[in-house]
């Protein structure tokens, strides 16, 4: 029985600092380590499960960018808002101090 490799500090390091698709990648690598360890009879993975596998990976990175987009250009959407909203409450205090004076 094969013993599985532990990763260490370094290995979890870099995973915790890699992309998305680097992510991605290695979840789908390990899936199908996993799969051959368990289907020694299956050495080798039919094409129609391949292209799925592939599919799934470009399906999932393409909608983890356009949450990503999506997030940041709220983001930068609330930041103007405020911005706008701030300058106006200091705009609206220094009138409202000048004309107490």
């Amino acid at each position: 029985m094969e013993q599985i490799p532990r990763c260490t500090l370094s290995d979890c390091e870099k995973r915790r600092n890699d992309s998305v698709f680097g992510k991605l990648t290695r979840m789908l690598y390990f899936i199908i380590t996993q799969y051959m360890h368990y289907n020694r009879y299956i050495m080798k993975l039919c094409g129609l499960e391949a292209i799925m596998i592939v599919l799934v990976l470009f399906v999932s990175v393409a909608l983890c960018k356009v949450v990503k987009n999506h997030r940041t250009k709220r983001g930068r959407e609330k930041r103007k808002e405020s911005m706008y909203l701030l300058s106006n409450a200091l705009v609206g205090t220094k009138g409202s101090v000048e004309s107490y004076l």
